[in-house]
């Protein structure tokens, strides 16, 4: 083959390419607009990983692992976020609440996450904007019984305003209105803090600053806790390359009330 048929066929695959990323990041954005037109989310692990004591010296398993606020969306409003994850618990423990993951400190934990220690209950807590009524109480706890132990399970959040709704394996298992809005936070994500930590696999945590539908929900569910499809590869190009709208919104609003 000739070296300007090679240099031909070379500028056809690249165009090629070109065209099929292109084509994937549109999807993705059209995709994204049935949730909000700034709409962005990221995900991590998509290769289970363990959490918990090491059972022997090959045992690689993590204590606690952190995400920076910097890598999951910036918020587009305080009030709204969906978050969802697999979880495998490997062992329930009867003597302490295993922590699952928390993004926020003291009062302004939105969410925590726990494994109930009196029973195999889902413990989900958000902090509430007190601003809007000084004597509320800070802070709700919604619980999620009969959790499977020994057994893959999905869990998602949606949290809009005054409302959250939590699905298990893509079911619609609670929904709560709280009196006020909820209270974002700034902080970092953090999975199975050192002090009580579970036992466990946990993968594909998503973390979105728009709600979505059940249709989306099931779709997720629906890819299991494996796995990494050409939706995702496209997904994380969409998320990592194109401009955050909601910082550059928030920063615009905030110059213009200067």
């Amino acid at each position: 083959m000739s070296i300007n048929k090679m240099l031909i066929l070379t500028v056809i695959v690249f165009v090629i390419l070109g065209i099929l990323w292109a084509t994937g990041v549109y999807l993705m954005i059209l995709s994204n607009k049935a949730g909000d037109k700034y709409g962005k989310e990221s995900v991590f692990f998509h290769v289970p990983i363990a959490f918990g004591s090491a059972k022997d010296p090959a045992d690689t398993r993590y204590t606690s692992k952190k995400i920076k606020h910097n890598e999951l969306p910036s918020s587009i409003t305080n009030d709204t976020y969906s978050l969802g994850f697999w979880l495998y618990i490997e062992e329930w423990d009867k003597n302490k609440d295993q922590h699952i993951l928390t993004k926020g400190l003291g009062n302004t934990i939105q969410p925590s996450i726990y494994l109930s220690k009196k029973n195999n209950n889902l413990l989900v807590r958000v902090d509430k904007d007190s601003t809007q009524d000084a004597d509320v109480c800070l802070h709700s706890c919604i619980e999620i019984p009969d959790i499977p132990i020994k057994r893959w399970f999905h869990f998602y959040m949606n949290v809009e305003g005054t409302t959250i709704n939590i699905y298990i394996n893509s079911h619609l298992v609670e929904t709560r209105i709280l009196k006020v809005s909820i209270k974002n936070n700034t902080h970092d994500l953090v999975i199975n803090d050192e002090v009580s930590q579970f036992n466990g696999l946990l993968s594909k945590l998503l973390y979105s600053n728009y709600i979505k539908n059940n249709k989306k929900i099931k779709k997720i569910y629906d890819k299991g806790p494996y796995g990494y499809s050409i939706t995702d590869f496209f997904s994380d190009i969409y998320n990592k390359h194109t401009p955050d709208f909601s910082k550059m919104f928030t920063n615009a609003f905030n110059l213009c009330n200067r």
